[in-house]
């Protein structure tokens, strides 16, 4: 297992006086997220203005949601949600894996063997499976949903909203996990007994910081009350790309690769993320590597990178 023994102090780093060019793709971010959020509102506000009796255009997405009452209207949907995510995603790398996807996979010399797949994603799967049985068939708490479906403006708002200000607390969740001695050693340990991640490795976590995860991501969605659609939709995209970011992968898709200044990089996935897995006091971020940028926790990817010691044994 990795040694998650060290210091605090090296894992808060501040950002060097001279880091001239993460300080500008900080300043590049910022600058158009909010014109973003600014554009988003001008045409929310034209679109507010329309004639009375169109519908929004995801109308008939979420007329479609409302004729499964008894699934929608349960506050655990979301949960359920995640859960589909996940088993999705998780079934995608696995095919990336068992299909050998050099082009795609990081760490080259390693590969996950059935029975690392099954020791890792069966308990999950029964827990999850387990938790959402129990909830609706014996905590079911139903709640009142709006007829409309959000305009395509405020859902769009919504989800970036959700994915930044989450991504953020996700951030800082992480690096007090490594910042403190006691939750590295007999909580966050549980996550990084994988030095070379993979699909079902992504969800291997402690329940207690599952749970302070769960928080991070429900925080902005539950204080600015997002509708359940644009909720419903963060979850989804936010559990596969967790997924994706643990995968061992490099996909086209992840936001390391399409992402305005990509390759700078201000998205994150598995590429930089799989760093952090055998150099635990950088690239702590989830969806944006802006944070690590802003923060001075930053590791660039390089394109063959380093294998620890003992998966260097392990394949020669």
């Amino acid at each position: 297992m990795l040694d998650l023994a060290l210091s605090g102090a090296a894992a808060a780093a501040p950002l060097k006086p001279g880091a001239f060019s993460s300080r500008r793709y900080c300043a590049r971010f910022f600058l158009s997220l909010c014109a973003c959020l600014v554009l988003l509102r001008k045409a929310d506000s034209f679109l507010e203005r329309a004639p009375p009796g169109n519908s929004p255009l995801l109308q008939p997405i979420w007329t479609w949601a409302l004729r499964h009452p008894w699934w929608v209207e349960h506050v655990g949907f979301g949960a359920m949600v995640a859960f589909a995510a996940y088993i999705v995603s998780c079934l995608y790398f696995t095919y990336l894996d068992l299909t050998r996807s050099f082009d795609t996979k990081i760490q080259k010399q390693y590969w996950p063997t059935v029975r690392e797949m099954i020791v890792a994603g069966a308990p999950q799967i029964a827990i999850y499976a387990g938790a959402n049985w129990m909830w609706y068939s014996y905590g079911y708490q139903r709640i009142e949903l709006p007829a409309q479906a959000p305009r395509l403006t405020v859902f769009a708002e919504e989800v970036l909203v959700a994915f930044v200000v989450g991504d953020f607390l996700i951030y800082w969740e992480h690096r007090v996990m490594h910042m403190f001695r006691f939750l590295r050693t007999h909580i966050h340990s549980w996550h990084h007994a994988y030095t070379a991640p993979f699909g079902w490795a992504g969800g291997v976590v402690h329940p207690l910081e599952d749970m302070v995860v769960v928080v991070c991501q429900t925080t902005a969605p539950i204080l600015f009350a997002h509708h359940p659609l644009s909720f419903w939709t963060f979850v989804a995209l936010w559990t596969v790309l967790l997924i994706e970011e643990h995968s061992g992968h490099d996909v086209v898709w992840a936001p390391y690769n399409w992402m305005p200044f990509a390759r700078c990089p201000m998205g994150g996935g598995a590429a930089p993320h799989d760093i952090h897995h055998y150099k635990v006091t950088k690239n702590f971020a989830f969806c944006l590597c802006v944070w690590d940028h802003l923060f001075g926790t930053f590791e660039p990817v390089k394109e063959v990178p380093d294998l620890p010691a003992h998966l260097r044994v392990k394949s020669s």
